[in-house]
């Protein structure tokens, strides 16, 4: 048994107005169901426009009688329509789906729904042309397929009487089918005698890779002007060509990165200073002066409650907070 995967797909119309569908609710025949998706098979699905076919060669395709074939193209008025017709036989326009366009049924992406059918070696319409399979069992496996995982190309359990009402088959002829099916190659049978049937399919899907997506780097945190570097007087910027004095706010520059001597930045010059670094120095400044409030106030509490003591313990706690102070700032910058 030769089970390949599927290299080409055959795209088959699929829901409401579909060949499929009518075959179900008993407007046309199975040989005529047949008859379309055969036709189906030679034309360019986009068009909907057949190749050159004559009925004779339908019926030879199909192993069916040349007078059934030509009854079957005269019942599927709506579906099929003749455009053109010569000596090499005739083109054929098709309609997929026989609604009007706001009603035609459609796929999760708003296309018109089908779904596909193996094409090429060991696919079903080919070993239905080798005369390997008849028209009857290609046509239950096209059934099978549509009601099926389209992923894995397992069916959905399904009893045969289920399969003979769908495909307008009796009972028999469907386990026939089935049977040829499965000397063909073409599906296996997964489900215990007592369950209802469970099939796979040949040839199946090509299994989905997993898609290996390389790891997401981690983003570096992107400095801040608590980043930058400071002394006790100065806050630096990041290319170190600049600095600002945090207690007077002037910036100096100077003109070579890491060398050279510090001289005071000019008004004219402040245009050609990146504004991003203008900007950090800004915050720098409004937050040294919002610590330093906050700790004139902490002294101002201190010395209230402290009045008592000589100005010498006073000039003490003055200097350890100052030293507070700049501890503070050095662990904040």
């Amino acid at each position: 048994m030769n089970h390949k995967t599927q290299v080409s797909t055959l795209q088959v119309p699929l829901g409401h107005g579909s060949i499929i569908s009518g075959l179900g609710l008993r407007q046309v025949k199975p040989l005529a169901a047949m008859t379309a998706l055969t036709l189906n098979y030679r034309s360019n699905w986009d068009e909907g426009r057949t190749w050159w076919t004559s009925d004779r060669k339908l019926a030879d395709l199909m192993g069916a009688s040349h007078r059934y074939t030509r009854d079957a193209l005269k019942e599927l008025t709506g579906w099929v329509t003749r455009v053109k017709q010569g000596v090499k036989g005739s083109i054929y326009q098709l309609t997929h789906h026989m609604r009007e366009p706001q009603d035609v049924p459609t796929d999760k992406h708003g296309n018109p729904l089908k779904f596909a059918i193996p094409r090429g070696k060991d696919g079903p319409f080919e070993k239905m042309f080798a005369g390997e399979i008849s028209w009857k069992a290609c046509l239950v496996w096209i059934l099978l397929k549509a009601h099926s995982d389209f992923q894995t190309g397992k069916t959905h359990p399904i009893t045969m009487n289920s399969l003979a009402l769908w495909s307008r088959f009796g009972k028999d002829t469907v386990c026939e089918a089935i049977r040829e099916l499965e000397k063909a190659g073409l599906l296996e049978r997964l489900s215990k005698p007592h369950e209802k049937s469970v099939f796979q399919l040949y040839p199946k899907p090509p299994e989905k890779r997993p898609v290996s997506r390389p790891p997401k780097k981690k983003r570096k945190q992107r400095k801040t002007f608590m980043d930058m570097r400071t002394d006790e007087k100065h806050c630096y910027s990041f290319n170190e060509k600049y600095r600002c004095n945090l207690d007077t706010g002037h910036i100096e520059v100077r003109e070579r990165h890491g060398r050279g001597r510090w001289h005071r930045l000019k008004d004219r010059e402040r245009h050609l200073m990146p504004k991003p670094i203008m900007e950090a120095f800004d915050n720098m400044i409004a937050e040294v002066s919002k610590i330093r409030m906050h700790l004139r106030q902490a002294l101002g509490l201190a010395g209230s409650d402290n009045a008592h003591l000589s100005s010498d313990s006073a000039h003490d706690g003055s200097d350890n907070a100052q030293h507070e102070f700049l501890s503070s700032l050095q662990l904040r910058l």
